[in-house]
């Protein structure tokens, strides 16, 4: 197996595992309604690579012994990459008006410096 197809296999299966870890971390800290959402998110990707039998391992050139567990896989990056593209998107939204208030990083009174 190739470097790129290892490195490349490691991004995939850590993005899985990122968010699964995640899911449980918001269960644990009680966050139901992120909880929620994630898992929402991780079975719409299930359902869409079931559907379309997705599997990301072809793309690095391996087969799954059982092919059931390289679609639920699949599927698990694509909730979690819809996830991470709103995470994006929200942090790129504009700052809305009216929120931002100058007064904290410039005086109203500029000293001239000699008193």
């Amino acid at each position: 197996m190739e470097v790129g197809t290892m490195i490349t296999l490691f991004v995939f299966l850590g993005v899985v595992c990122e968010q699964i870890v995640k899911i449980a971390n918001n269960i644990r800290k009680k966050k139901i309604k992120n909880a929620i959402l994630q898992i929402v998110s991780v079975l719409s990707g299930i359902l869409l690579a079931f559907t379309f039998s997705l599997d990301i391992f072809i793309l690095v050139g391996l087969v799954a012994r059982y092919q059931w567990v390289a679609t639920i896989i699949t599927g698990i990056l694509i909730g979690g990459l819809g996830s991470g593209i709103h995470d994006i998107f929200k942090w790129l939204e504009p700052i809305p008006t009216g929120t931002f208030d100058t007064k904290e990083i410039v005086p109203n009174e500029v000293k001239s410096g000699t008193e």
